[in-house]
């Protein structure tokens, strides 16, 4: 899907839509999960209630978690993911929205094909998820002082 294209954008706004109305978060994020066609497979957006994940009690979870976890395993063919961290602000429409190292673990394990998000230089980036790699740890990982996410 090209970054330019309508479908693109519109995707976006509905994430951002979404991000903005359903994070509990002041640091609202969305993650889309879209087929090869642009079409929606699944939304998650950052919530900081506690919930269960590898048999330890986590103080919230990522957009991209919780996108990937509603999805079937036969639904994991040729699914891509846009991470969306809309702007309050009228300067940039988004933030950059890379994911962090466990989120980038999960979209791997979940053969997430190509990952769509913003990078520091606030420019919508498009990157096979094989070929990525991150030490970046979210606010919520360095203030809990445990990896859960692994």
């Amino acid at each position: 899907m090209l970054l330019e294209s309508k479908k693109f954008r519109k995707l976006c706004n509905i994430g951002s839509q979404y991000a903005l109305k359903y994070s509990q978060m002041s640091q609202s994020h969305c993650a889309l999960v879209i087929d090869n066609h642009g079409s929606i497979i699944s939304i998650g957006v950052n919530y900081s209630n506690r919930t269960r994940y590898n048999k330890c009690n986590i103080p919230g979870v990522h957009a991209e978690m919780e996108s990937l976890r509603t999805i079937p395993k036969s639904q994991r063919k040729n699914i891509h993911l846009i991470s969306i961290h809309p702007s309050r602000s009228t300067d940039n429409a988004y933030k950059p929205s890379k994911p962090c190292k466990y989120c980038l673990d999960w979209c791997k394990k979940w053969n997430i094909n190509k990952l769509y998000y913003v990078n520091d230089n606030y420019q919508w980036v498009c990157e096979k998820v094989k070929n990525m790699h991150t030490e970046y740890l979210s606010n919520l990982v360095r203030n809990s002082g445990k990896h859960y996410f692994k």
